[in-house]
């Protein structure tokens, strides 16, 4: 069956980040997939980390008519509400790319176990 990577250690993605994106200047892609503090906390112990990488791309945000009058909207834009301190930080560097994905993108995109069954197992 599939594996994962189990070298990395627990508490330590900021100086992950932060090492492998100086080791790699200019070519480092980040994808942030959940809330930003991480990113943040990279940006603030590190100022030239932003100018070092590639591109981030973000996913967060609604820019949907239909999703941004929703009841549901602080959850749906959970990424970005969760820590806005955070995401005004990240959004401010100066990172050389932004993207970001919003929801009524990233919720059409779909992986199921089947497609990619090493994904979904866990070592034990």
């Amino acid at each position: 069956m599939g594996s994962y990577n189990s070298d990395f250690q627990k508490y330590q993605a900021v100086d992950f980040m932060r090492k492998t994106i100086r080791q790699h200047p200019h070519e480092i892609s980040l994808l942030a997939i959940g809330h930003l503090t991480n990113i943040e906390m990279l940006f603030l112990i590190d100022p030239e980390i932003p100018k070092l990488m590639k591109e981030l791309y973000i996913m967060s945000g609604v820019f949907s008519d239909k999703l941004e009058i929703s009841i549901d909207m602080p959850m749906a834009n959970w990424n970005a509400w969760l820590d806005p301190h955070a995401a005004a930080i990240v959004y401010d560097s100066n990172v050389p790319i932004i993207k970001t994905f919003g929801l009524n993108v990233t919720t059409k995109l779909v992986l199921h176990r089947k497609e990619k069954i090493d994904l979904f197992v866990l070592k034990s």
